[in-house]
Parts: structure tokens; sequence; C-alpha cells
């Protein structure tokens, strides 16, 4: 769909929610809708069609790039798209998919997405983008990863080292749980799905915990 109407419109890139799901990357159950969002940098431009979407920025000729044979705004632009639809806390599980390997691999590092998301003039959601990226880290697993160390910090614990390295001598390797305290000898993993639906994942599992609590680690397990 996004091919078709560039064939009318050859300046247009996918934005918004439609980039999002392009480039991989988290967005909450309710903007799972079929609308084509596209983004323009001509100001003038209408587009009068049935769940098309038009977005227009000024800056847009610098901000979109070829992906997937198709044309997509910037992660930093569709950051400054998404901010007034988005909370902090989604906004930040879409960036730290976006800065690690969440999708396959990082799409911008952190230095630059911050950068270029607070370098845009006239930024709506400033004070929430600006939090967002202050909380966004690169090594994370998931978007529930992300969630549980949001929710920890919530809830007036300290922030969680992300996979902190606790070498094992009955297993002869270095395990990494999800988040920790390292101090206290405390991981927090969280459980999704599939742990409990893939034989092999749950074995690993059972595994990891023995060796972190032979360690002398307690091991606090979460689930959604």
């Amino acid at each position: 769909e996004l091919r078709s109407i560039r064939l009318l419109h050859p300046g247009l890139a996918g934005g918004h929610a439609t980039a999002a799901r392009l480039y991989g990357l988290p967005l909450p159950n309710r903007m799972n809708s079929e609308d084509l969002h596209v983004s323009t940098g001509d100001m003038a431009m209408r587009i009068e069609r049935p769940g098309v979407r038009l977005h227009r920025r000024r800056r847009f000729a610098s901000e979109h790039i070829a992906l997937l044979d198709v044309s997509l705004v910037t992660v930093p632009l569709l950051l400054v798209e998404l901010a007034p639809d988005l909370t902090r806390d989604e906004l930040v599980q879409l960036g730290d998919a976006a800065i690690g390997r969440q999708a396959g691999a990082p799409y911008i590092s952190l230095d630059e997405l911050k950068r270029s998301v607070l370098d845009h003039p006239r930024l709506r959601s400033r004070d929430k983008l600006e939090a967002a990226l202050s909380l966004m880290r690169p090594t994370v697993d998931s978007p529930r990863e992300t969630w549980l160390r949001l929710w920890l910090i919530a809830n007036g614990f300290p922030e969680p080292a992300l996979h902190p390295a606790v070498p094992s001598e009955v297993g002869r390797c270095v395990l990494h749980p999800d988040l920790g305290y390292p101090d206290l000898r405390i991981a927090i993993e969280y459980e999704g799905d599939h742990h409990r639906t893939s034989p092999d994942a749950f074995a690993a599992d059972i595994r990891r915990r023995e060796l972190l609590e032979a360690e002398g680690w307690v091991v606090l397990r979460v689930a959604k």
C-alpha cells in the first residue's frame, strides 16, 4: 500500500505507526490500526484518501531513508511523530528496541538519537521526549524487559543493572540474568509465554536459576 501511494506521490515516506511497524519496533495494541501513515516535507500537500493519514514536516528532506525497498522517516523523526500519541514508558520501549538488537540490529546509537530528536525546533512533547530519552538503554532484550525495569524505578527501587555478569564455577560459564542488583546478589528474570510453552526454554530457565542460586544469588521471577 505504501509503494502504491508513492506511485502517485513519489516524495512520500512511511511515517508514524506505519514506519514503526516496518522497522519492527514495538507499539501498544491500541495503535494496531490499518491506517497508512505517510510523511512529507511539502507543507501544502493534501491527500484525501480513506485510511491515509498525512504528516507534514518542514525538515523532512533530510529525515527519511530507504529500507526494505520503501522510504521511511528516520528513527529520530519517528519518535517525534509518535511522542504525542505514546506515553513516556511506551516511547522508552520503542527507543530501547531501536538502539538495541530487538529488531535485528541497532538502527541508531543512543547519543545520536538524543542529538537528533532534541535538535528539532518547536518540538512537541519535549518534556516527555527528554524524560524518555534519559531512560533508554541499548542492551535491552524485549519490551517487557523495559517495562519491568521502569516498573522497578517507578516503585522506588534503584535502577537495576541490565544483564549483569555472574561467573558460575559450577556451570563453568558466565550467566546474564535479565536484570539484577549485583551488590545484593538479586537477579530478576522476566518470564514470557515462550518460557512456559517451550520445553527447551523451560529447562534452560531451571538450569540458569540453579546456577545463580549456587553462586548465592536470589532469583525473582516475574510474569506479566
